[in-house]
């Protein structure tokens, strides 16, 4: 039963990191006021403001396709 399981384990700790971008959450962040925006991978916890109230994106396109009209009206 045991020599099954290793292998088993081996691959899906394998498998894991190439997943994990599948998982990302998108945020789209301003360092000041008038700074530009753009987007990020995650919570950061340095200076970065997010834009939207704590609007997140599971795609990275979509928060691309609105990154303009976010930023544009503050």
């Amino acid at each position: 039963m045991k020599k099954r399981i290793v292998p088993v384990l081996l691959a899906a700790a394998a498998a894991l990191p190439a997943a994990a971008p599948a998982y990302a959450n998108y945020y789209i962040v301003r360092e000041s006021p008038a700074g530009p925006c753009r987007i990020v991978d995650g919570k950061h916890a340095d200076s970065t403001r997010i834009v939207g109230t704590d609007r997140y994106y599971t795609d990275r396109s979509v928060a691309e396709k609105e990154m303009p009209l976010l930023c544009k009206s503050q």
